[in-house]
């Protein structure tokens, strides 16, 4: 971008999709009853026909008709006749049973089609009220069966403390609440803990000591061989005051996690069940609320947890070599240490790795310069400030770059904390001296090293020092984001970013709705003239396998200089869950013909320049030609950016 003062600003548009009108004719009827699905003996089972479509005028089957295979327990649909329908399998029930139904659905043209789908229900072993829960009795638990736990407390104290070893494809699942000193071990493929609360836990003395255990709740792979621990699943749990960790994984020598889930717990005050003598204090035992050492993964999945005032971190993912790893929509509050931390081994090659870090909330992270210090004060453990200062390598999102580190953050916000994200290279240095705020020079490595950390479309807000921070020589790319303020980073760089950061283009407000783009040798003056283009939505009704009717999109010159130029951008077209729908193309009208917008790319229009305060019309439409579209307003969606500059 040339040095004069240009300013761009785009609005983004949402295109919302209507259901579809039309369908062309295809050689067969399509009944699509869902995939196969595993449950327990008493879950809401949902069967989904949704997919099925016809040959004729209507998308969707005209009718349809649930059924069951005569065998087995015989269910209650809630709607028979719906095309999604649900049912509830009876709360006890000790052994697992396949279950086959049918859907036959009648399309326009009078035909006839069915599909079947299997639900498998696991054997279920429910303990009674005052049964005990003993590692004996997990032990003896059928591979690939659940434990229903009662709705009481199992307390373990000095005298009955345990480690529960979870095997192969076992489930141990709530209501229940455990205490006490007690961990639970998974380190056998297909196994998960859904819907426990562990309350108040402390770290046994009788554990397996193979390796030095870093959780009082749930340890996974913590045995020393190399095999893999896959399709395990750690869901809707509460951790609440656990001495150590709340939930720790382990990849001892050289093994692998796949496709792990941790989602939806809620981990609260973890590392703070301390055990001090009166009138003493320490610094605190810092406790990090899900993470490990040397975890290795292909396909790790921690999403939607919610963390608050963890004694140190809220989730660190460990030094090893991390692929398909998503760590997504969590919310980690009031922290010493990082939100997320992404560590590495110096020298090590991370060839294949790609880590997710995306729409999670981070707030209050690192917002202490001293360790914590815990002291019991009249028989009351007190948290406190240490007079100790601590490294400065703690943030929001803490990354320690590596060769061929690919790390993508996207869509988080991080606020209130002290600083935003931190980037590391071998030793983050240490500030010398807190109390002063004298910011003493970090130690950064001279050799740059390949790697592709990505930061793009965050919310960086209120952090007291730093919003990010690049610590490796290597440039890092962190453009298209929001830095608290509408004028950018650039109103006062000094305090919003420190070291090699491409941070241009920014967002002017919090929804990121508004892209700014500036040149980056300007001087700061949040009074400069600004120049911008504003539009309202656009929505398509699409004939199935055709293309819409032309619309016009209206852009506005809102800004009080001329424009000397105007670009469009199209993203992808995604559908409900996020993933991309390929079979449909967005197209502009540019020199009177209507021309593919090729996602990601600019192009430039012919359109009549608007005059400040006036509009232009810009045609579009959309070319689907796919089978079948998904029903329903909103059901797919498309991001197009409009770009206006001036000189």
């Amino acid at each position: 971008m040339e040095a004069s003062r240009a300013v761009l600003l785009a609005a983004f548009l949402s295109m919302g999709l209507a259901a579809a009108s039309a369908a062309p004719a295809y050689a067969v009827n399509t009944t699509d009853a869902g995939s196969d699905q595993v449950v327990d003996w008493g879950d809401t089972v949902t069967l989904d026909g949704s997919a099925s479509f016809g040959t004729s005028t209507s998308v969707l089957p005209v009718s349809q008709t649930w059924s069951q295979l005569n065998r087995g327990y015989q269910v209650t649909f809630d709607d028979p006749n719906a095309l999604v329908t649900t049912f509830t399998t009876p709360p006890r029930h000790a052994v697992g049973e396949n279950l086959t139904f049918f859907l036959d659905a009648t399309y326009a043209s009078g035909a006839s089609h069915r599909d079947h789908v299997v639900v498998t229900t696991r054997p279920m072993r429910v303990m009674t009220p005052n049964e005990d829960l003993t590692p004996t009795l997990v032990a003896n638990m059928a591979s690939g069966a659940t434990l229903k736990l009662s709705d009481r407390t199992y307390a373990f104290d000095g005298n009955n403390e345990a480690s529960m070893v979870i095997g192969s494809g076992m489930k141990i699942k709530g209501p229940a609440t455990i205490t006490g000193n007690v961990d639970f071990i998974i380190d056998h493929n297909g196994a998960a803990i859904e819907g426990v609360t562990f309350r108040d836990m402390v770290q046994p003395s009788n554990t397996l000591n193979l390796v030095p255990t870093n959780s009082g709740v749930i340890t996974v792979g913590r045995y020393f061989n190399a095999a893999p621990r896959e399709n395990i699943s750690i869901t809707g749990n509460t951790f609440e005051n656990t001495e150590t960790s709340g939930i720790a994984l382990f990849s001892p020598q050289g093994s692998l996690f796949r496709n792990v889930t941790i989602s939806n717990n809620t981990l609260v005050d973890i590392g703070r069940n301390e055990t001090l003598d009166a009138g003493t204090e320490k610094i605190a035992f810092l406790g990090t609320a899900i993470g490990g050492a040397g975890t290795r993964a292909d396909g790790l999945f921690i999403q939607n947890n919610v963390i608050r005032n963890p004694t140190s971190g809220g989730i660190n993912l460990g030094d090893s070599l991390l692929r398909n790893t998503h760590v997504s929509g969590n919310t980690i509050s009031n922290m010493p240490g990082s939100g997320i931390q992404h560590a590495s081994q110096p020298g090590r090659d991370y060839s294949g790795e790609v880590v997710y870090i995306y729409d999670n909330e981070i707030t209050g992270a690192s917002n202490s310069p001293f360790y914590l210090k815990v002291a019991n004060v009249g028989g009351e453990l007190v948290y406190s400030n240490s007079t100790q200062t601590k490294p400065a390598r703690d943030a929001g999102i803490l990354i320690w770059a590596a060769d061929n580190r690919a790390t993508k953050v996207y869509d988080n916000v991080i606020t209130d904390g002290r600083n935003g994200l931190l980037v590391c290279q071998g030793g983050c240095g240490i500030h010398q001296d807190y109390l002063d705020r004298v910011v003493t020079q970090f130690v950064v490595p001279e050799r740059e090293i390949n790697h592709a950390i990505d930061v793009y479309n965050n919310s960086f807000i209120s952090n007291s020092e730093y919003d990010i921070i690049n610590l490796s020589p290597t440039t890092m790319t962190a453009g298209y984001n929001y830095w608290g303020d509408e004028n950018g980073p650039y109103a006062s760089l000094a305090t919003r970013v420190q070291g090699s950061v491409n941070y241009l283009p920014s967002y002017a407000d919090q929804e990121r709705a508004t892209l700014r783009l500036i040149s980056s040798d300007i001087s700061a003056n949040p009074q400069q003239q600004a120049c911008s283009a504003v539009g309202s939505s656009i929505s398509f009704d699409i004939v199935t396998g055709g293309e819409s009717g032309a619309v016009r999109q209206s852009v506005t010159n809102v800004g009080n200089l001329e424009f000397d130029g105007l670009r469009v951008r199209a993203g992808q077209w995604l559908d409900a869950s996020g993933n991309e729908y390929r079979t449909l193309s967005t197209q502009v009208k540019i020199g009177g013909q209507f021309v593919d917008l090729v996602p990601g790319q600019f192009a430039a229009l012919d359109a009549a320049l608007p005059a400040p305060g006036s509009s232009s019309d810009i045609e579009f439409k959309v070319v689907h030609s796919g089978r079948v579209l998904p029903t329903g307003a909103g059901s797919l969606s498309q991001v197009i950016s409009f770009f206006a500059s001036c000189g």
